[in-house]
């Protein structure tokens, strides 16, 4: 999987993840690839461990083609709702 750069703007942060892949069968297929994200180990919050925040279908694959997949992570996939300030929060991590 290859991440790019977080490329910044007013109030909102994007990331491109990429990830290539093949089809080993001996028959077309289709696979759906999913992008997890978790919350930094210091988090004191009780959200899943692991949390669905993309995913694409690649469709039709013949036997040995290879598709690269790409997904877009926006800044509600590194946040959570803080209903207490009445607003997105992003902890710090990696």
């Amino acid at each position: 999987m290859k991440l790019s750069e977080p490329i910044l703007a007013t109030n909102d942060v994007s990331v491109s993840a990429s990830v290539t892949i093949t089809n080993t069968g001996s028959v077309a297929g289709s696979e759906v690839v999913q992008l997890y994200v978790t919350l930094p180990a210091t988090s004191e919050l009780t959200h899943p461990p692991l949390m669905l925040k993309a995913f694409a279908k690649a469709r039709d694959l013949a036997p040995g083609k290879s598709e690269t997949v790409s997904l877009t992570l926006d800044k509600y996939a590194f946040s959570y709702w803080e209903e207490r300030i009445m607003s997105w929060v992003v902890e710090n991590g990696e």
